[in-house]
């Protein structure tokens, strides 16, 4: 029997387990994931070109995620992690976690946000993960805000730049934490006295 090594993480409140398989046992056993078994070394060299850099040829994930930390959060790492990046998705993950190249998994880490042009862009995960004082700015709603209910449905909002909460003397414009009673819902951008909705489409009322 191959020898397998099962450790739980837990990434702000996102549980995982990651399963690492004797090396020398297990390329003969059968799995459910076909080729992409034996791709490890192709799947490791596709995430490290990834790694390096980016999808824009220019900036790393790393690069691009600190970033946008350093300008939209106040965040202050509970950890040694790094900024891990498939297809053009950004997770993090503890240092020194074992390679995921040529598993399956629904989540390779705190899914964090998406390259895109060249740029961060935030996920909801990650709204849901900080808490109000880890960003620059953010707005809190009272549970009955008529705003509120306008934002969980999908609409843009329509705010004074005095009515958020800023911090580290910022400009206005930029993403916004959603909140209700100080807890976070997920993510707005502000400009110019409107916030567009970033709230995914599956996470909307109806």
């Amino acid at each position: 029997m191959p020898q397998v090594q099962v450790k739980a993480i837990m990434w702000r409140g996102q549980d995982h387990i990651v399963t690492k398989y004797d090396k020398q046992q297990s390329k003969h056993m059968k799995t459910g994931n076909g080729d992409r078994f034996f791709n490890k070394a192709k799947d490791k060299l596709k995430q490290n070109h990834n790694n390096r850099k980016g999808l824009n040829g220019e900036a790393t994930p790393e690069e691009l995620w600190n970033k946008f930390a350093k300008e939209q959060l106040t965040l202050v790492p509970e950890m040694n992690y790094e900024a891990i990046c498939y297809g053009n998705r950004v997770y993090l993950q503890p240092e020194g976690i074992p390679s995921l190249a040529g598993l399956k998994v629904v989540r390779a880490g705190w899914y964090i946000g998406e390259l895109k042009n060249g740029r961060f862009i935030p996920s909801h995960p990650l709204a849901m993960g900080i808490r109000e004082q880890e960003a620059i700015r953010s707005v809190n709603f009272e549970s009955a805000a008529d705003l509120l209910h306008r934002y969980l449905k999908g609409e843009t909002i329509f705010i004074q730049a005095d009515q958020l909460t800023i911090k580290n003397g910022v400009k206005p414009n930029g993403y916004v934490l959603i909140c209700v009673d100080h807890c976070p819902v997920g993510f707005g951008k502000y400009v110019d006295g409107m916030i567009k909705n970033e709230l995914p489409a599956g996470w909307r009322l109806i």
